[in-house]
């Protein structure tokens, strides 16, 4: 009989390898996501192009009946969709609404555009319910048969098994094994819904706050990418929990008495699948989601039969947090063992951080593609540098998400003006300064149109001319951004003139000894 080792290797391949069926499931799905993805930003674009005038239209615009001409353009599309719903999965219910607006004397703009998202949405979420059973019959199949092949090979004993029938099959995948009840078909069905009133909602509520049109279609194709999202994650998490399934079934017919938890020794395991790794239990307590994973979606977790007489003999493999390479370790060591060794080579909190930085990652790579677009080659310089900034130096990652912001507000201001913006607000915080405000690089082409009375007031008692403000506002260093960006303060080495940006000057002066502190320590930063 071979040893532990075996059987855990053997389980983990055969597990990687039913769960392929899944991903390449995953990968078509995607397809249909974003082919419909395009079909509505299309349909969008068109209605907003026949029914809104300088892409604006009101709600009780959108409310309004089509006319006689358009009403049976649309009762053709709403025929299409049912000879298409015919000969695909659509549901039935979606059919008689089909049916029942073919035959309406009156609907809405709305209504129609309304009608066409959501034929998108019955079409992909039927193909999928279809294709998803599909899958999954196959998957637990395959998986019940290699299951059988390997453990009886492992014994070096063969003997028959009853033959899987459709029927046990279906009446397999109809049993729901979470604990709410819910079958595939039900979680398909619930998500579907989810996505056509949360359709519905946004573009009613993008119309009444008078989006353009191409806010509307992202909006519409967000929540559509988050539907694909979910789609993903289901399938991943079905195809865990069948194949599973599949290998408790045979496990009991093939007379296993006890099964072990395997799971992969690297950072990409979470930690309630690294407290269950290596738990052994009877198969009387076999139960998917609960003793057996899947224990949370995308789980890569499987089991193993378990023999008392051949506990500790063998090795397994396991991966270096930092390199990623293979290596061997004594069978005998689980997660929580594996955990604290590669913590105490790479210190306290690695093998967190790097799951961390894993499971992070799509969502890293559009937070750094932003960041590149944004600050450019102020940006790091890799995806892997900014990551290492992020998870590894948590104080200079918070500096550069402040210079993001900050140039999100201020694009044409430099780092060496955010550099002198954090010196400012430390003199003003200090109490060293009064003047407020974000410093900025000065904006370019200011004009005085004319002065308040405090400004005339100002050209009097301290032999200041309009022109002298003009020509600090000309050759101004720096400025302060005050009143959310309503109005400039422009400094000189010499003065300062602050101008309203409807060209209104409200006050202006010579630099005294908190101005000649602001205009030095800016200095240091902005080079003349």
């Amino acid at each position: 009989m071979r040893n532990d080792a075996y059987w855990a290797n053997r389980m983990r391949i055969l597990e990687e390898s039913l769960l392929n069926t899944g991903y390449d499931y995953v990968k078509n799905l995607e397809q249909q996501y974003d082919a419909a993805v395009k079909t509505i930003e299309s349909q969008i674009a068109v209605w907003y192009q026949r029914f809104a005038k300088n892409n604006d239209i009101s709600l009780a615009e959108a409310r309004k009946l089509l006319t006689t001409q358009e009403l049976k353009e649309f009762k053709w599309t709403v025929e299409e969709y049912i000879k298409a719903g015919q000969q695909n999965a659509v549901s039935q219910a979606w059919m008689k609404q089909l049916e029942n607006a073919s035959a309406r004397v009156h609907i809405s703009r709305l209504d129609s555009l309304k009608i066409q998202l959501q034929q998108q949405a019955e079409v992909l979420h039927g193909s999928q319910s279809e294709a998803l059973n599909s899958t999954l019959a196959e998957l637990y199949e395959r998986g019940y048969y290699r299951t059988a092949f390997e453990v009886q090979k492992g014994l070096g004993v063969g003997w028959s098994l009853h033959g899987l029938t459709d029927e046990a099959i279906k009446k397999v995948l109809s049993k729901p094994w979470t604990l709410d009840s819910q079958t595939f078909s039900d979680r398909i069905w619930s998500n579907k819904q989810t996505l056509v009133n949360t359709v519905n909602t946004q573009l009613t509520q993008m119309i009444m706050r008078g989006a353009a049109p191409d806010k509307a279609i992202k909006a519409i194709a967000d929540r559509f990418s988050v539907s694909k999202s979910q789609a993903g994650r289901l399938v991943m998490t079905e195809s865990a929990a069948f194949s599973n399934m599949a290998r408790k079934d045979c496990f009991n017919d093939l007379g296993v008495e006890k099964f072990v938890v395997v799971e992969t020794l690297d950072n990409e395991t979470c930690s309630l699948c690294g407290q269950l790794d290596g738990k052994v239990f009877p198969m009387s307590e076999y139960a998917v989601g609960v003793t057996a994973p899947p224990f949370h979606p995308w789980c890569r977790g499987t089991t193993a039969p378990y023999f008392e007489d051949l506990e500790g003999l063998g090795d397994r493999y396991a991966r270096d947090v930092k390199s990623g390479e293979r290596f061997t370790i004594p069978k005998d060591m689980t997660y929580e063992d594996w955990k604290n060794k590669q913590n105490a080579a790479y210190g306290a909190g690695a093998v967190e951080k790097s799951r961390k930085m894993w499971y992070n990652e799509s969502a890293d790579k559009k937070q750094y593609e932003n960041y590149k677009a944004r600050l450019g080659d102020e940006a790091p310089k890799s995806f892997k540098k900014f990551q290492q900034l992020k998870y590894d130096n948590p104080e200079e990652y918070k500096d550069l998400t402040s210079y993001y912001r900050y140039r999100g507000y201020n694009p044409s201001s430099d780092k060496r003006f955010f550099e002198a913006h954090k010196a400012v607000k430390v003199l003003h915080d200090s109490g060293k300064i009064r003047a407020t405000g974000t410093l900025v690089a000065p904006p370019q082409g200011r004009l005085i149109v004319e002065p308040n009375q405090h400004a005339k007031d100002t050209f009097i008692k301290r032999g200041i001319t309009q022109a002298d403000a003009q020509e600090i506002i000309d050759n101004a260093i720096f400025a302060l951004k005050q009143r959310q960006g309503t109005q400039y303060a422009f400094y000189t080495e010499k003065g300062y003139a602050v101008l309203r940006n409807d060209g209104l000057l409200t006050s202006l002066g010579w630099l005294d000894e908190g101005g000649r502190l602001l205009y030095d320590e800016v200095i240091k930063h902005v080079k003349v």
